[in-house]
């Protein structure tokens, strides 16, 4: 892990939840459960049945772009999609990610079946590509790997690699760079969900 990327895990993202935290009191709905894992583990229809559901929410992009990036908690999501009251509710690829992840847990998958996995544009792209900087719901199934975000949500069909981490790892940042017009070199992970369920609100 480069300065770069560190810098993004260590600093950029717990400010970001420090960040996120007043948004904890919006107004929330129970989550769906959209299906069922079978001993902790995400199946086939429980994925396509999550991505399918993330098909259902509107896009609408944090303040300046995405400039003043900032989490929804799943819940809150839930509320936007029931009422239809986006109003100037950011929910936008983190919030799509974030939500994935929250369907698996209400669904009963192990926590480290599924994590948040944000893809960076290389350090000296930032300035001209920094508006394709992406957050996914990265999760494993077997021996492949699946990916669900604002793109597959849209287009109904998860993102899939087979083999190790590594190689879905490196998949994945190939599979972004054909998505988006940006530099993608490294995957980090966050650690919203965990603390939206940690802590007391």
């Amino acid at each position: 892990m480069d300065w770069f990327s560190s810098t993004v895990k260590y600093v950029y993202l717990p400010l970001k939840v420090m960040r996120s935290k007043k948004f904890l009191r919006m107004p929330r709905n129970p989550l769906p459960k959209v299906g069922q894992a079978e001993n902790g583990k995400i199946t086939l229809a429980l994925a396509n049945a999550v991505n399918a559901q993330c098909g259902k929410l509107k896009y609408q992009a944090d303040p300046a772009n995405g400039l003043y990036d900032m989490y929804n908690h799943p819940e809150h999501t839930q509320y936007l999609l029931d009422t239809g009251n986006y109003g100037t509710s950011s929910n936008d690829c983190d919030d799509y990610a974030g939500y994935a992840q929250a369907l698996f847990r209400e669904a009963g998958v192990d926590p480290g079946e599924h994590w948040e996995w944000n893809v960076l544009v290389r350090p000296l792209k930032q300035p001209t590509q920094a508006q394709y900087n992406h957050v996914i719901c990265g999760f494993r199934m077997g021996e492949w790997y699946g990916v669900i975000d604002t793109n597959t949500a849209a287009r109904g069909k998860i993102f899939w690699f087979k083999g190790s981490l590594n190689d879905a790892k490196k998949h994945v940042i190939e599979t972004f760079k054909e998505t988006y017009p940006a530099d993608y070199y490294e995957l980090v992970e966050g650690n919203w969900l965990k603390y939206c369920y940690t802590e007391r609100v």
